[in-house]
């Protein structure tokens, strides 16, 4: 199963025309009411709440990018997929690594009010997100550990995104911002499938591998 993970103002409403199209794909949102201060918190979560397994895939964009590597970490799945994401807490803008300190001092109710006067469907999930989530979950980005070595980490990521600046290890750019998964959603799911059938192959691969070395 694949499962993917919004960004932390958004919900899986940001996965909208082509990606309800796809077979085997579950679009998560953030466990209602959660109170945990860490990402390994909130990684537990989602894999006891959705029974993850090591083979599954999961795809996250934004800060579901970090929490999908860090549920490839305590699931010891040898792949994720990033879509403008960061696989350390080093290659978020060092702009808002400044503004961590006072995060708790950020009027993000009044913000989200503000937003009322926004058109269109990411201002109005962001109206609805909780804020004490989304206060939590800043901090907690610069508290995490990033994602283990060892990984497949699988990078699509714009070429003008200012909140995580594209990282000289992306597979695939696009010639957008920060939101790609919603700009550019047709590139972002071709390359995904591209991983999927590369991951596939490699499966087939190390299964003959082992029947061989069995038959020895």
């Amino acid at each position: 199963m694949n499962y993917v993970l919004p960004g932390m103002g958004a919900t899986s409403a940001m996965y909208a025309r082509e990606w309800q199209a796809l077979e085997g794909f579950l679009f998560l949102d953030w466990p209602s009411g959660f109170a945990g201060e860490s990402i390994e918190d909130l990684a537990r979560l989602l894999v006891s709440n959705h029974l993850l397994a090591r083979d599954d895939l999961v795809i996250g964009s934004s800060f579901g990018g970090m929490v999908a590597c860090e549920i490839a970490n305590q699931r010891d799945m040898p792949g994720v997929v990033l879509i403008g994401s960061a696989t350390h807490k080093e290659e978020v803008s060092k702009i808002l690594s400044l503004l961590n300190p006072i995060i708790d001092l950020a009027p993000v109710g009044f913000v989200q009010r503000a937003a009322a006067l926004v058109p269109g469907e990411l201002a109005r999930m962001f109206r609805q997100s909780d804020p004490r989530f989304i206060r939590n979950m800043c901090r907690a980005i610069f508290k995490w550990g990033g994602v283990n070595d060892g990984r497949r980490v699988f990078r699509i990521h714009g070429a003008y995104d200012r909140i995580i600046p594209k990282p000289l290890s992306a597979d695939l750019v696009i010639d957008g911002g920060h939101l790609i998964a919603m700009t550019h959603a047709s590139a972002c799911i071709s390359a995904i499938t591209n991983y999927q059938l590369e991951r596939e192959s490699q499966s087939r691969v190390v299964s003959s591998d082992k029947r061989l070395r069995l038959n020895e």
